[in-house]
């Protein structure tokens, strides 16, 4: 199955933003906002806030979320093709693989705590890509899918703010790698 990688950079504090001429307002109701990355590869994303940080397990997300109580991000990638995709949050504005975290699915496999996964990328190239041991595995609401018409789509929210993992700052620029 091939995988597509291109490089991301948003701002996310911004309910509407248009750097490049193709981020727009969100065109599905449960995301603020949507960047067409290329023909093939949108990301939709909003910032949340999840009530229950201890359990990851069961949870409400405020319905008008402000800048002040959020603390995390939903993200839905979709690519018009039939592949695993990922979602990755780079230490630096580079964007280099190497010291980012990365949310891989796999559409073969079952949806499960692994999968869509949390990984970690110590080097550039496949072999140094490993997934996070359970304990690691916030991710809240995750899934990846692939439907009858060759669209493939991964959905999480992640914590903005975690133990021994990348910060990603609700009022800064970042650079994604998806």
């Amino acid at each position: 199955m091939k995988h597509t990688s291109i490089l991301l950079k948003i701002f996310l504090c911004s309910a509407f933003f248009m750097e490049d001429g193709k981020s727009l307002r969100s065109d599905d109701e449960h995301y603020t906002d949507k960047r067409q990355l290329t023909d093939d590869v949108s990301v939709y994303y909003k910032l949340v806030k999840v009530n229950d940080e201890a359990s990851n397990k069961t949870v409400s997300l405020s319905p008008n979320s402000t800048d002040t109580n959020v603390n995390a991000l939903s993200i839905k990638l979709v690519y018009k093709g039939l592949a695993w995709i990922s979602f990755g949050i780079a230490p630096n504005s580079q964007g280099r693989m190497m010291g980012s975290e990365s949310i891989i699915g796999v559409p073969d496999e079952a949806v499960s705590v692994e999968n869509p996964g949390r990984y970690k990328m110590t080097e550039y190239f496949s072999d140094a890509v490993f997934l996070e041991r359970p304990s690691k595995q916030t991710l809240v609401n995750a899934s990846v899918s692939q439907n009858s018409s060759g669209i493939t789509t991964l959905t999480f929210i992640k914590l903005l703010n975690e133990r021994k993992s990348i910060y990603i700052d609700k009022d800064g620029n970042h650079t994604f790698v998806s």
